[in-house]
């Protein structure tokens, strides 16, 4: 916290005369406070001194860090509490004193001195104050002097906070132009066989061939006499049944019943190849 500090001292009387103190509150990063605040005075008879001789609190409302304070209405202001060039003041902010003590002023001395010097009696009443020629208060009552600045020691960093809310997702940016076409890559393994399908439909059936030329003919046949280029075994025997008694024409070998059901038949038996 740094204070830009200010004297400005009012009318008063030789004894229990109040002062009237204005100052600035800037905040660490130099900006002006705003706000309500606390502000303690405390004087003391050396820079160093642990025992105050005068205390007051005033409560204000900083507006651009400014305030303005009237010293001695809480508590008389008199040559017992401040000494001729021996009265410091320490000023503090909500409990946070300023790293230096500071002098106060000549000025604020001849305000209270049991025996002014220069000044004699009665009321103060000028249209400026000058300290060795040097103006300190204008005549709206504006203080002219040096500004004194008061930094207090710098606190301890708090605990990081929580992390904040994800934001919301921004709008997608344009496509980028398609890129260059890749090397073609190394040829894959083979794969494993699949599983076969299914048979297709049966096709349409194609056109019946040209009969092919008879080729030798081999075997052996019944008949009642064996043709030309046959070999004749001579007669057979076997029954034929009796509803194929048909057969008995072609034959011409049927002869006695077998039976009830059957018939002999005795054919001669021509076979080739």
């Amino acid at each position: 916290m740094s204070m830009a500090l200010l004297w400005l001292v009012m009318a008063g009387s030789a004894l229990a005369s109040p002062l009237t103190w204005s100052g600035r509150v800037l905040g660490p990063d130099g900006g002006a406070r705003n706000g309500p605040a606390v502000v303690t005075f405390d004087l003391y008879d050396t820079a160093t001194s642990d025992v105050s001789l005068f205390r007051e609190q005033h409560d204000v409302t900083l507006e651009d860090g400014a305030f303005r304070v009237v010293l001695g209405e809480q508590m008389p202001l008199d040559s017992g509490v401040i000494r001729d060039g021996e009265t410091w003041i320490e000023v503090s902010v909500d409990g946070l004193p300023a790293e230096l003590r500071s002098r106060l002023p000549a000025v604020a001395m001849v305000a209270v001195a049991g025996e002014a010097r220069q000044i004699v009696g009665g009321d103060v009443s000028a249209s400026e104050l000058r300290i060795n020629g040097v103006p300190v208060i204008a005549a709206d009552g504006s203080w002219l002097g040096a500004a004194v600045d008061v930094v207090g020691p710098r606190g301890a960093s708090g605990p990081t906070g929580l992390a904040g809310d994800a934001g919301a997702r921004g709008v997608a940016g344009a496509p980028g132009a398609r890129g260059p076409t890749g090397p073609q890559g190394s040829t894959g393994a083979t794969g494993s066989r699949g599983s076969q399908g299914a048979t297709g439909s049966t096709g349409s059936r194609g056109n019946t061939g040209a009969t092919g030329a008879a080729g030798p003919q081999y075997g052996c046949m019944f008949r009642p006499s064996c043709p030309s280029g046959w070999s004749d075994y001579g007669l057979s025997g076997f029954i034929l049944n009796n509803g194929n008694l048909s057969n008995c024409g072609a034959l011409r070998s049927c002869g006695a019943a077998y039976n009830s059901g059957w018939t002999w038949a005795h054919p001669k038996l021509c076979c080739r190849g």
